[in-house]
């Protein structure tokens, strides 16, 4: 076996043991209220804004992105929606 068929089969191991876990915890996440899915949302909402420039250099590295546009099209979509969600949960 190549190491580059070892590393995809342990990739793909890896992947599916997170995948079962997350399968098994649906059911729990299905059952939190609309006060505990909020301050999830905010929790990944300060986690995104507060390593912003990590997210800046990682897109820069990866795929040359220069960081407005990572603001513009990684960062604010994505901000731009949680804040959407926690202000439907709260009304909702």
């Amino acid at each position: 076996m190549s190491t580059t068929t070892a590393k995809n089969d342990l990739d793909t191991q890896q992947t599916l043991r997170i995948f079962n876990l997350q399968k098994a915890n649906q059911q729990n996440i299905a059952d939190t209220n609309a006060v505990q899915r909020i301050k999830k949302l905010k929790a990944l909402h300060k986690a995104l804004l507060s390593n912003k420039q990590i997210l800046r250099e990682a897109m820069y590295e990866d795929f040359k992105k220069h960081p407005s546009e990572v603001d513009l099209t990684e960062i604010y979509p994505v901000t731009g929606e949680l804040k959407h969600t926690m202000s439907h949960l709260e009304s909702g």
